[in-house]
Formats: structure tokens, C-alpha cells, sequence
């Protein structure tokens, strides 16, 4: 199965774009913009975090040692605080929300395309792949709603 996420557009706090499974649109992304991977490829594994969270796994492709994960797609708001961990993990983790727009910079429905997506992985029986793009990417104005939150005094680093 062949993932791949397109970035269309990104401002200096987040990073929108759409999700296809083997080339049919899936879903839309939205990403922190300091802390987004690195265009390429990358595997995708389905891992339990405890015995209750669940999450899809993005492993680099070509990595001498395997490590448990590099990020996750996952479900959560418009911030892009992913639902199960926390604020912190969320920044160290950068991880790909996917839901439906709902305006610029804000994501609904996650949980619902989760799933779907989930579900698809785990009946999948070969290798996934996931192939991050942003040749389409193109600059663009943050939501108000995140210019409030970045006047709150929280500052975010990139993770290198």
C-alpha cells in the first residue's frame, strides 16, 4: 500500500495538506511547520503505545538501526496536540493529524478518519509505505485563531 501526504500550503506555525491512500484522496494533514519530517520516504507500522492507545508508526525507510518511531499520524485538534499523548510528546514527536478542514489551520472529524485509515492498515497485508511531497507547497496567512495562541507566550523550537 502506497501513502502519500501532499503539503499545499505552510506558514512559520503549521503546515496543511492531503493525505491519498494507493492515489484516491483520504484525508487532509495538518502539521506543526518547525517540527514537519523531512521530505522522503518513510515505512508505516501499526504499534500500541500501552495496552489501550494504539497508533500508525512512521519508521525511516533506509535506517541502519530501527527505531521504535520517528513520528505518528494521529487524531486531535486544530493545534495539533495529538489526542492520546501530550503537549510535549506532540512537539518532540511531530505528529501528522488528519481529519477534514474545517477553516485554514483547523481540522474536525479526526477520530472518524483515523479510524478509517486504521483499519485499512490493519487489513493490509503488504508493506506500507509513505511518501512525503511538498513540490505543490505554497506559502500562506496563519488563522487568527492560531495568532492568538502564539501571543500567549509559547514558544516552539525546532527539533533536530
Amino acid at each position: 500500500m502506497q501513502i502519500e501526504i501532499h503539503r499545499l500550503a505552510s506558514n512559520h506555525l503549521y503546515t496543511e495538506g492531503l493525505i491519498t491512500v494507493n492515489g484516491a484522496n483520504f484525508s487532509h494533514t495538518i502539521e506543526h511547520t518547525f517540527n514537519m519530517l523531512p521530505i522522503g520516504r518513510y515505512k508505516i507500522e501499526l504499534k500500541k503505545l500501552n495496552c489501550s492507545h494504539r497508533v500508525i508508526a512512521i519508521i525511516p525507510l533506509h535506517a541502519s538501526i530501527t527505531p521504535d518511531f520517528v513520528s505518528i499520524i494521529e487524531q486531535g485538534n486544530s493545534w495539533i496536540t495529538a489526542q492520546n499523548i501530550t503537549l510535549k510528546q506532540s512537539l518532540t514527536m511531530s505528529p501528522i493529524i488528519i481529519g477534514t478542514p474545517l477553516t485554514p489551520g483547523v481540522i474536525k472529524c479526526s477520530s472518524e478518519a483515523y479510524n478509517r485509515l486504521y483499519e485499512r492498515l490493519k487489513k493490509c497485508r503488504t508493506e506500507v509505505t509513505l511518501t512525503i511531497r511538498d513540490n505543490l507547497c505554497k506559502p500562506n496567512v496563519p488563522s487568527s485563531h492560531w495568532l492568538k495562541r502564539e501571543t500567549r507566550n509559547l514558544t516552539f523550537h525546532r527539533c533536530n
